[in-house]
């Protein structure tokens, strides 16, 4: 078992409070960001000399966390791609000058909200940094008519635009009137025609077919999941998972035990992942650009 990326929590805390975010559709629960940065060090370490080739800074809103600075600097220490997930408004002058000068590699930000405060946000990026930022564009039955809109607005720009499915469970109030399971099957019809040109400009279309064919129903499974065994989540009080959604397999807590001991029970729990035997519609963002 060789981890390949690990996604690292500075914070849960966000100011976009999305409807469709897992914390605030009670999928995930926010906790209190801890400093587990002087117990991350060796284990990144640790992690680089078994093949470690990426960590992605996600939240919540990374920008918001105080640690974030010291988070940068330990990344710009090891040799491993950096990237950045964030929804964008916050990343001003300073803040793009210390991403470039701690290293970090690329940025995604989230494209959702008015088009003005995005476009703002991409002209910032581009005009006051290095950056060609990806754009992320989480879909639900509120924003399916933006489509068209959204692909023309990073096409004229040549930005790589992502699309995933959000995923809201059916106990959350806004289910009827955003999940996916609630769209007509001839507004589905229109959303995959919408996308089957980026699918293909993006070798997606695998991709693309799986979640046409998860919302209608049919019986979808990857087979596998590079959770657990080549992706580990740190989330923001130190403790270490094997995936976003399966808080039930905690392997240990940076703070609190030793990296060789969180690391033997993630080698015990995380084969038990392979055959993705828990994969449903919240996994689905998770084969973005993954090819048959």
């Amino acid at each position: 078992m060789s981890f390949q990326f690990a996604f690292v929590l500075p914070t849960t805390r966000c100011l976009a409070h999305c409807e469709f975010c897992f914390y605030e559709t009670g999928h995930s629960e926010r906790v209190e960001a801890r400093d587990y940065i002087p117990r991350l060090g060796p284990a990144l370490e640790a992690l680089q000399e078994e093949g470690l080739q990426q960590v992605i800074i996600t939240g919540g809103e990374p920008l918001l966390a105080p640690l974030f600075p010291d988070l940068l600097e330990l990344l710009s220490q090891h040799v491993v791609h950096v990237l950045l997930l964030t929804h964008g408004e916050l990343l001003d002058e300073e803040k793009l000058e210390l991403l470039e000068r701690q290293g970090v590699d690329d940025i995604t930000i989230s494209a959702v909200g008015p088009e003005e405060q995005l476009r703002q946000t991409i002209h910032r990026i581009m005009f006051h940094s290095r950056y060609v930022p990806t754009l992320l564009t989480c879909l639900n039955r509120s924003n399916l008519d933006d489509v068209p809109r959204l692909l023309e607005f990073s096409s004229r720009r040549n930005l790589p635009h992502l699309f995933t499915p959000a995923y809201i469970p059916q106990e959350a109030g806004c289910f009827d009137r955003l999940s996916l399971h609630r769209v007509p099957e001839r507004e589905w019809r229109e959303l995959i025609d919408r996308l089957q040109g980026w699918a293909e400009a993006t070798q997606s279309l695998f991709y693309l077919a799986m979640i046409r064919d998860f919302y209608r129903g049919m019986p979808v499974h990857p087979g596998f999941c590079p959770m657990g065994t080549q992706g580990l989540v740190v989330d923001a009080d130190g403790t270490v998972y094997p995936c976003f959604h399966r808080h039930d397999l905690r392997a240990g807590n940076l703070i609190a035990d030793p990296w060789p001991q969180i690391r033997d029970r993630l080698e015990q729990v995380g084969p038990g992942l392979i055959g993705a035997p828990c994969f449903g519609e919240h996994c689905l963002s998770m084969f973005a650009g993954v090819q048959e």
